[in-house]
Formats: C-alpha cells, structure tokens, sequence
C-alpha cells in the first residue's frame, strides 16, 4: 500500500457538510470587515476551493496583517518540534472567521 500525503489527503471529515449547512447563504461572509490585528480563527468552507489552506491550518488562530476586497493576509505561528515559526498565508475571506464570534 503507497502512502498517499498529499496536501488535501485524510481530508473527508474536515470538507464534509450536513444537510442544513449545505443549504446555508454564505454570501455575507465575503462583505465582513476585518481590521489589522484582529484575531481570526481559520475555518475553511469547502464550496469554495480557491485558496483553501492546507491542512494543518484548519482550526487555527491568527491575525489579520492586511486586507483585500475578497482576501486577507494572516499571521500565525506555527509550531514544529521545539521550533516556532512565523507564517504568513494569503487566504480568502471565505475561509476565515473573527476569534470572537461563532467559532464552530
């Protein structure tokens, strides 16, 4: 057996939806507005895969560093072995939600 790692590998419980979710309007979630600092929790949608983060990055938390009209940047860290190092992604606003919201 080949062991698959691909970047959306051992992905199917995160990108899956039940049925109500499947029928929600996520059309105001592109107009929110975020400012510089604020704290987001990245929580991907996976209607929409452009720009869908990697794995690793599901369920983390940020901050925003710059914006866009349909993007965002975002800084967070991210921890490997007894390194920290800072990263910097470009997502979607799609998949971003501010920390003091509904999280999950």
């Amino acid at each position: 057996m080949s062991k698959n790692k691909g970047a959306r590998a051992r992905t199917r419980k995160l990108f899956s939806k039940n049925r109500i979710q499947k029928k929600e309007n996520n059309s105001h979630i592109r107009k929110t507005l975020y400012k510089i600092n604020d704290k987001i929790i990245v929580k991907p949608n996976s209607s929409f895969q452009k720009d869908l983060p990697n794995k690793w990055y599901f369920g983390k938390i940020g901050y925003i560093l710059g914006t866009t009209e349909t993007k965002a940047r975002i800084g967070l860290q991210k921890k490997i072995k007894n390194k920290k190092f800072f990263k910097i992604i470009t997502l979607d606003k799609m998949h971003i939600r501010h920390m003091n919201r509904n999280i999950f």
